[in-house]
Parts: C-alpha cells; structure tokens; sequence
C-alpha cells in the first residue's frame, strides 16, 4: 500500500456499479466517521492509476477534499484480470448472519454503518404459537422450538419501529398468533 496525490488517480469510465443519492450519502458520512478505514480498504488501482476498486470511494474523497489517499497497485494483472476484479470486488458472496448481529450489535448503530431496516427471521411451519420471542438490542429474533423444521427463512424488513413493535407484540399475545402466522404465511 501508498499514499499517493488523489490527482493521479483516474476514475474508470467503464464502472458497471451505480450508487444511489442515499447510498453515497452513507458512503460520505461513513468516510467522515472512521477515515481509518481507508487505511484498511485502500482503493486499487491498475498501472495507469485508474481505479478498479473503489470508484464511489474516489469519488467522495474527491468531494470531502482530500489530497492524497491510500492505494494499492495492481500493476501486474491482465486486461481480462483487471474486467474481472471490478465485478468480483462488489460480489455479495456471503450473507449476515442476524443472530451475531442482533446480540453483538444495536439497531442504531448498525444503521450507522449503513444498515437501512430491522429485520424479523423466523422458521415457517405449521405451529407458529409455540415460538420462543427474544429481544435483544432492537433486532427481533424468533427460534423456532426444536420440534418444528425450520422449511426456509423469510424476511421482514420494518421502515418504522412502530411495525416492529405490533409484530413482537402479536407474536408475544398467544391470541395473536393465528393472526400473524395467516398474514405471514399469505406472503
């Protein structure tokens, strides 16, 4: 890694990625909360200096003022190499595990890194009623009893933690239950 003047670098012409106006906000506010980051996630360049990873990133360094920004050269890579790393480099390859997140993390902070919406898990099968309920650091989880098979995963994202409190709640009230278990289900 180096540091070198942020005029030097090129931005690709050819990024397939987009950000949307919300995003680059994040991104921004994000680079202004914890610049150390930047150490950590230098942008990579080619030998012409033009930006193979971290377009957006270029782009609000630009925008924040900053003069020279870490960079790792990856000097030695094809052509095809190269077409390949701009689109491997933003691959969702793997998933959050919400679990970890909702126990190590609060809702807040999370969406402080960039996390947009609480999200609810829980199994789907026949017997919705017998459903542990836990809150923990603003993030609902329910556990299925060891009984049930759990037969997918599904998702729900709240824009409000007034929705997030009426599920939790339906789902605590027994009388509720078959209610909410008709609503998901139909989903």
């Amino acid at each position: 890694m180096q540091k070198i003047p942020i005029g030097q670098i090129k931005e690709n012409a050819r990024n397939p990625r987009k950000i949307s106006k919300e995003a680059y906000e994040k991104l921004l506010n994000s680079i202004r909360e914890f610049p150390e980051m930047l150490e950590l996630r230098p942008l990579v360049i080619d030998g012409d200096n033009e930006v193979i990873g971290g377009n957006m990133r270029l782009k609000a360094l630009k925008e924040l003022g900053y003069k020279e920004v870490p960079v790792i050269l990856a000097d030695k890579l094809t052509d095809e190499q190269k077409k390949r790393f701009v689109v491997v480099d933003n691959l969702p390859f793997g998933e959050w595990d919400y679990d970890i997140l909702g126990v190590d993390y609060g809702m807040d902070e999370l969406e402080s890194y960039g996390f947009d919406k609480t999200s609810l898990y829980f199994g789907v099968d026949e017997d919705l009623a017998d459903m542990d309920v836990e809150n923990s650091k603003d993030v609902l989880t329910v556990e299925p009893p060891e009984s049930i098979v759990l037969k997918e995963r599904v998702s729900i994202y709240f824009d409000d933690k007034v929705g997030y409190d009426k599920v939790k709640e339906a789902l605590l009230d027994e009388n509720k239950v078959e209610k909410v278990k008709k609503f998901l289900l139909d989903l």
